[in-house]
């Protein structure tokens, strides 16, 4: 006698077999238990052993959602495991600058970039802290003493004739932004450098045979702001936002310069307060690290800043020297780490000393108790990846559904897409669907007459016959 019942869904499946034998199904997973050979299981053991198992499945099902994380290092053709920079470009690939080579990452190998002594067109130094990809498609490279640009299409590197820039060569935090108008901009020590870009810039040097590059360079002290007499500005980070602004992070507040004059104003400057990281989200919103020196007399204190539209929030972490690393995801989801953890922060929770979405310990990561993290990255299938200090790359993926089904259980035929963007569907009759996409149905007859008719003759559709045919009156997009 075989005696079988299915349990939430086919999460646990309960057979009895006619042999003293109960085999459960936990997902795919079977178990075998054996009963006494002279009883048989009775009903609250079965069921014991059925809430037992549930919770077994449950477990299975809450471990399916954990990331996945892959860790990509020396052994798997990385240069060098100091990660400064990361970008993702346009055409697909992964750009990890490193403090020996250039790396270009195509999912499954590397391609490493160094100097050539004897290619001119070679990259110029083997320490790379900056990778950044223009509208143009050009990837502008931060070197120690000087600033290369990569041209996909040729594969050939160019080199920015140095005017003044760059000339200590020391580590520090660097960013390279683009304006509206095309140019290239970057903070240096105690001034701003605005590279001014052609679109024929590197097309008029490789028609000379040359990999020298000499746009116009402006020099912008920070010694000049007005209305500011305190000490000194250094611009440590600079950021371009959704509105077009030019926001520069220094160790005096947030100041802001606009590209065509060049003047600098005070737009949220404070004594004291040295900006570490500045991000924005896709509503416009920015977060600011920043080290308060007056917190931090005593003991390193973090304070974080959170700008929108309508009022500026504060939160001073208790956490000791966090992470100055920080970004958001496309759902607005703000990414951090701190107490040696990776985490995944709503950032209203984050801001009220909440908890976190998801925490992932150092540990998991890369084995050890704590790291580094010197860049983020989402790529464009929504993958984040870390750029660690000293031991390479990590990818973090969440599953989730990529996928949104209509029209289940029917095997479909044929798609066509009508001048108006609507879809029609053709499958063979079976249990009707509705959804907020496919919203109407109709027969083949009702189909080839009245409003329709116009489409194809009757005696032209014969393989419609005995079919029904929906109709989507809202174009469908997949987003992966």
């Amino acid at each position: 006698m075989v005696q079988s019942t299915t349990i939430f869904r086919s999460f646990v499946n309960f057979v009895l077999l006619n042999d003293n034998k109960v085999l459960f199904l936990v997902g795919c997973k079977p178990y075998l238990i054996k009963t006494n050979h002279n009883t048989t299981i009775r009903e609250p053991l079965a069921k014991y052993i059925v809430s037992l198992l549930f919770l077994l499945s449950t477990l299975c099902i809450y471990g399916q959602t954990e990331p996945v994380i892959t860790n990509l290092t020396v052994n798997d053709g990385l240069s060098q495991g100091m990660v400064f920079d990361v970008i993702q470009s346009r055409d697909g690939f992964i750009w990890i600058a490193t403090k020996d080579g250039l790396n270009r990452y195509d999912g499954s190998r590397f391609e490493v970039f160094v100097p050539d002594a004897y290619n001119p067109f070679s990259i110029s130094d083997s320490e790379v802290r900056v990778v950044f990809e223009d509208s143009r498609g050009w990837i502008w490279l931060m070197l120690p003493f000087g600033i290369d640009v990569f041209d996909p299409a040729s594969g050939l590197f160019f080199h920015v004739k140095n005017n003044g820039f760059l000339k200590s060569g020391g580590y520090g935090d660097y960013t390279i932004i683009e304006s509206a108008d095309g140019a290239i901009w970057f903070n240096d020590k105690q001034q701003l450098c605005r590279l001014n870009v052609t679109d024929d810039l590197l097309a008029n040097a490789q028609k000379k045979s040359s990999s020298v590059l000499e746009p116009s360079c402006k020099i912008i002290s920070m010694s000049g702001v007005d209305g500011w007499t305190n000490k000194s500005l250094t611009p440590d980070v600079l950021l371009y936002t959704i509105d077009k602004k030019i926001l520069i992070g220094t160790n005096d507040g947030i100041f802001q310069i606009d590209p065509k004059t060049e003047k600098i104003t005070p737009y949220l400057p404070k004594s004291d307060w040295v900006i570490r990281s500045m991000k924005e989200d896709a509503k416009g919103r920015i977060m600011v690290v920043l080290k308060d020196e007056v917190l931090s007399k005593e003991t390193p204190k973090i304070r974080w800043i959170f700008i929108d539209s309508e009022h500026i929030q504060y939160f001073d972490d208790q956490v000791k020297n966090p992470t100055k690393s920080i970004t958001f995801s496309r759902d607005g989801y703000l990414w951090t780490y701190r107490n040696a953890k990776v985490q995944k922060w709503n950032v209203q929770s984050f801001l009220s000393n909440g908890k976190p979405d998801l925490e992932i310990k150092a540990e998991d990561i890369c084995g050890v108790s704590t790291m580094g993290i010197n860049k983020y990255l989402f790529d464009k299938s929504g993958v984040l990846w870390l750029g660690l200090n000293g031991y390479g790359m990590t990818s973090i993926y969440e599953k989730k559904k990529n996928f949104r089904s209509h029209l289940p259980k029917l095997s479909q035929r044929r798609f066509l897409e009508a001048p108006d963007g609507g879809i029609f569907s053709l499958f063979h009759p079976g249990e009707k669907y509705s959804s907020i996409y496919f919203q109407n149905a109709f027969d083949h007859q009702d189909f080839i007459t009245g409003q329709h008719r116009p489409l194809r003759e009757p005696g032209n559709l014969p393989h419609l016959m005995r079919r029904i045919l929906w109709r989507c009156r809202q174009r469908v997009r997949l987003r992966l």
